[in-house]
């Protein structure tokens, strides 16, 4: 009995269909089972210890034997001879190749990241807009820094800073019919910490020429005018001044109570600007560290809509990602405070209302922060809210908004700084709506460097209702190279323009600023300039060395003889 190889089923040797499903039992399929068991067997063999011998020589003996006179064209269709027996060749032992596990990680994390890039880039502003933000920020922050870099204004700013001691000398020349020639040269060495300074006069009247010097430091404020009084320093010091200058009845007398009053304050003004300290860089960066950590906490605190926007870039009209961030005028009133709780104690704060303000003493700063806070309880109440919508195109932030609006007011300001701020035009413009009209600005920076020359254009225009707007533009064309400067200044609105050539030469250790003729820009601005001549030639050094004079003689100690000196050498005069 043999067995059909399709369904299993037991049929006679002598026929040739299975009687169960028909299948033809074909020479080629007896060969083709004869050498699978055959190869089943010789398996076996090689495993002894895991089949016994006797079931693998009954298996052997169940399978059919191929005949010798069977021919292998007769099996394979389209061999031409059956090949010649070969001796076997022993095999050798094939080598497995192992496969890492970083051989198909590192390509399957390469493909998953292209994916990822391809597919999720758009979208990864959704899932964290807040990074995307911060990371466009710093790309726009970078290329203002490139804008401002070599412009004349940070050139000598950083020229300036550059040393602790710095020397300004300015000669001032102007002719006028009446008075004749004068010329004023300013001499002025100052330490950048204002500790000190010193301050050299040349005057030129009417052909009589005179030296003036003047003198301060934390202690004392001094002055020399060495047509009057030679070699002599006359000063103040700050903290005798009040007391001797009242018991000096001839000082007293001749200069009046008033003015002795007048003389008294000023003299407590200067001492308190002597007082104040430089603000270092350090300082500042600390200072702007730690509103920037209350402002970005309060953001973490705010959901970020993301949207997409159209809005003119360079001129084009641009897709553009937007992140923006809501806040109410209460808690705009929370973020103030916060900010002024910290201004309270900051020193780079109190420095700047101590300059600006001229309270030296700042004893009026707790109270303006405390004028503030109560003006803050006023935002506590209403719906009212202030939106932040940021621009983003190709990794960068290209415009800014902030929109405000109430019942009696709405505005809209947005500062665009185009595709590379670091080149292209800076545009601030702003809507206001209050009182039922309608006022708008806009101001355009543009910047060009090329070759060493560098272009500012500052244009200013402002309407109101329906009035014509009035536009303003200035700027400057500098060539580092040579030094040559031109300003132009123009004015639309009075169809008045004018240009002025100037230089500006940089120095080893400082710069060279003149203007040859002032009244040039004044005349071509329609003023009357007739008999005036006017030049300003200004040079700045650095590391200069503050003189200090040897005696000071107290002012408030002056002798009737001392003052009688001095006017009889006027009246020789």
């Amino acid at each position: 009995m043999k067995k059909c190889l399709h369904c299993g089923a037991e049929m006679p040797d002598e026929e040739r269909f299975c009687s169960e499903c028909g299948a033809e039992f074909a020479p080629t399929e007896e060969i083709h089972e004869a050498v699978a068991e055959n190869a089943v067997a010789i398996a076996a063999e090689d495993s002894a210890e895991v089949v016994l011998e006797t079931e693998a020589t009954s298996e052997v003996e169940a399978a059919p034997v191929m005949e010798t006179d069977v021919k292998l064209e007769e099996v394979l269709d389209g061999a031409e001879e059956a090949p010649k027996p070969v001796d076997p060749i022993p095999e050798k032992p094939v080598k497995k190749i192992k496969i890492k596990w970083w051989h198909i990680a590192v390509p399957v994390a390469l493909v998953v990241a292209i994916i990822a890039a391809l597919l999720l880039g758009p979208f990864f502003i959704y899932l964290a807009p807040k990074t995307v933000l911060t990371k466009a920020l710093t790309e726009t922050a970078n290329d203002l820094s490139a804008r401002a870099e070599g412009t004349p204004l940070t050139v000598m700013s950083n020229i300036f800073e550059g040393s602790q001691k710095n020397t300004v000398n300015v000669e001032y020349e102007i002719f006028q019919e009446m008075l004749g020639d004068m010329s004023i040269e300013v001499e002025a060495q100052v330490d950048s910490s204002i500790k000190q300074g010193q301050i050299g006069i040349v005057l030129d009247v009417m052909g009589e020429e005179a030296d003036m010097n003047l003198y301060m430091d934390r202690e004392v404020a001094a002055i020399n005018l060495d047509m009057y009084t030679g070699e002599d320093y006359y000063g103040i010091y700050y903290d005798t001044f009040g007391e001797d200058i009242r018991n000096n009845e001839f000082m007293y007398s001749i200069m009046g109570k008033e003015n002795v009053e007048m003389l008294d304050e000023a003299v407590d003004t200067l001492d308190q600007l002597m007082s104040l300290e430089t603000i270092t860089p350090e300082q500042q960066a600390e200072s702007l560290k730690k509103y920037g950590e209350v402002i970005l906490a309060f953001t973490e605190e705010k959901d970020a809509q993301v949207g997409k926007a159209e809005i003119s870039v360079d001129g084009k009209n641009q897709n553009c990602k937007t992140v923006a961030f809501t806040i109410t005028r209460e808690e705009y009133s929370e973020l103030m405070l916060q900010l002024v709780d910290i201004a309270e104690t900051d020193p780079v704060m109190i420095n700047y209302y101590q300059s600006l303000s001229m309270d030296f003493k700042c004893e009026n700063w707790n109270d303006e922060l405390d004028n503030f806070r109560e003006a803050l309880k006023d935002y506590e109440d209403g719906e009212t809210e202030c939106v932040f919508t940021f621009y983003l195109h190709g990794g960068k932030v290209v415009q800014v908004d902030v929109a405000y609006e109430e019942t009696d007011a709405e505005w809209l300001v947005y500062v665009n700084f185009g595709s590379d701020a670091s080149v292209k035009d800076i545009v601030i413009c702003g809507e206001f709506v209050e009182d039922d009209e309608d006022h708008s600005f806009e101001i355009t920076l543009s910047t060009k460097k090329n070759d060493g020359v560098i272009v500012e254009t500052l244009c200013v225009t402002t309407q109101e209702e329906d009035d014509d707007p009035v536009k303003v533009e200035i700027g400057y064309e500098w060539n580092r190279e040579n030094g040559d400067f031109l300003v132009h200044f123009q004015d639309y609105d009075e169809e008045i323009s004018g240009e002025l050539n100037c230089v500006l030469e940089l120095m080893e250790n400082g710069y060279h600023f003149s203007i040859p003729a002032v009244e040039e820009l004044v005349e071509s601005m329609g003023e009357d300039t007739e008999g005036i001549e006017m030049s300003i030639d200004i040079t700045m050094t650095t590391g200069a060395e503050i003189e200090v004079p040897e005696t000071i003689k107290d002012i408030a100690k002056m002798t009737e003889s001392d003052l009688m000196g001095i006017a009889s050498k006027i009246m020789e005069m």
